[in-house]
């Protein structure tokens, strides 16, 4: 049986958190060129993961260049480091709560080199920062204080944009 999962380009709306989680944490993601990320979700298929962190590495990063070129006119070739994704079935379906899909945003986000050019592995079973943070099952058991304070990365535009 062939796979079901559907991988869709996100509307604008996950870039717009990174922005807003670089903000709030930027000494762990601030130094992300976020020109470089392209942000996807998945509905459908048996992807058990909530989200996953993709480095695009040559040769494959000319794929996004080429599209660009043949799909629209663009000022300048597109640059594309990473793919973060986010399986909405899993986010949306069990944790409804808008607050744990930035985190899981965040949590990727932390994948990120600070050269741009790998990817980088968790320090624990999760990274000790996040679990210093937000508690060991996180996106899970996270207390209601501790999603609370992602409300303002939802709702807040980013410094310098509206």
């Amino acid at each position: 049986m062939p796979d079901s999962t559907v991988w869709v380009l996100d509307d604008g709306g996950m870039k717009q958190v990174a922005l807003r989680l670089q903000d709030k944490f930027p000494e762990k993601i601030g130094h992300i060129d976020l020109e470089k990320v392209m942000f996807v979700r998945l509905v459908g298929g048996k992807v058990s993961w909530a989200g996953k962190c993709f480095h695009v590495r040559p040769p494959w990063h000319l794929l996004t260049q080429a599209t660009a070129m043949f799909g629209a006119q663009m000022p300048e070739p597109l640059d594309i480091r990473y793919i973060i994704a986010v399986n909405d079935d899993l986010v949306r379906g069990i944790f409804i709560v808008k607050e744990k899909e930035v985190m899981v945003i965040l949590h990727e986000l932390l994948h990120v080199r600070r050269d741009m050019e790998g990817v980088v592995p968790h320090d624990t079973e999760d990274f000790s920062w996040m679990l210093s943070q937000f508690g060991i099952n996180w996106l899970e058991t996270a207390p209601e204080e501790v999603i609370r304070q992602f409300s303002s990365v939802i709702e807040e535009p980013p410094e310098g944009q509206s």
